[in-house]
């Protein structure tokens, strides 16, 4: 399998580590210029959005000699190092702390880099020539050393499309989880909470006029007829097994731990 150096699928690498606004004469400011750094660049996308800094233009004309453009991949140096991104805007941004900006060139895709790298060949290759004793980080002359598995540029478009449709189905899903959870959390209010469930005639019941009791024990009013009690009254429960590690097999029934349980 061919490969090749990571430097030489780059037409242009823009390192602006060493920057601040404080070492160009000026500070952060509230608007103007979002100044990206490794805290926002996940493989998922950029996040923490909100924590994003910005610089005036003088700051960002003397900061970006060389500008990052839409289809430029950021990667980051450290904390972790390897995690990127596609810019995929024309919105002009500061490369900040632990970021880099990768141009790919003319004949190499940066989707297919993006994936490449995030990838566990990718991650290894990075983890391989990572340096620090307690922050592992890249520097730039280590895209010197990087391989990347060479494929033509068809290969390179063909690979990223399958992926990047993966990516959208799997956002588009999440969007939907993210929908269900709320819809779960609202009935979940209008029922327990607020005692808004559907009467006989479809209407909210507590808005409603429907009639509400005083509880003692709960020490609020809840709707006529509910009653309160412990989970058990209710529910048989029983308690785990306790298995050894010689217990554990390849093969046979799924066994379901604490661990396997979360809110997601």
């Amino acid at each position: 399998m061919r490969t090749i150096k990571l430097r030489d699928t780059l037409e242009l690498l823009i390192d602006y580590r060493g920057k601040t606004p404080k070492k160009l004469g000026s500070d952060w400011t509230n608007s103007g210029y979002r100044a990206i750094s490794a805290l926002n660049v996940k493989n998922s996308g950029l996040v923490k959005e909100e924590q994003i800094r910005c610089v005036d233009e003088k700051t960002y004309l003397n900061w970006m000699k060389e500008e990052v453009k839409r289809g430029d991949l950021i990667l980051t140096s450290e904390a972790p190092a390897g995690e990127s991104l596609v810019w995929d805007s024309d919105e002009k941004i500061v490369l900040s702390q632990r970021v880099f900006g990768l141009r790919t060139k003319i004949d190499f895709s940066s989707h297919y880099l993006k994936y490449y790298l995030q990838s566990s060949v990718g991650q290894n290759e990075i983890k391989k020539f990572s340096s620090g004793s307690t922050v592992f980080g890249i520097s730039a002359k280590m895209f010197d050393w990087i391989e990347v598995i060479y494929r033509t540029h068809d290969e390179q478009q063909q690979i990223a499309k399958v992926l990047s449709d993966l990516d959208a189905k799997i956002e588009v899903n999440n969007n939907i989880n993210q929908e269900l959870e709320t819809l779960a959390k609202t009935s979940y209010d209008y029922w327990f909470v607020q005692f808004d469930f559907p009467d006989e005639n479809g209407k909210p019941y507590k808005s409603s006029g429907g009639k509400m009791v005083y509880n003692e024990e709960l020490k609020r009013e809840i709707p006529e007829g509910y009653l309160n009690g412990k989970f058990g009254d209710y529910a048989t429960v029983s308690s785990g097994y306790a298995f050894k590690s010689s217990n554990w097999q390849t093969i046979g029934c799924p066994v379901l731990k604490i661990k396997d349980i979360t809110e997601e």
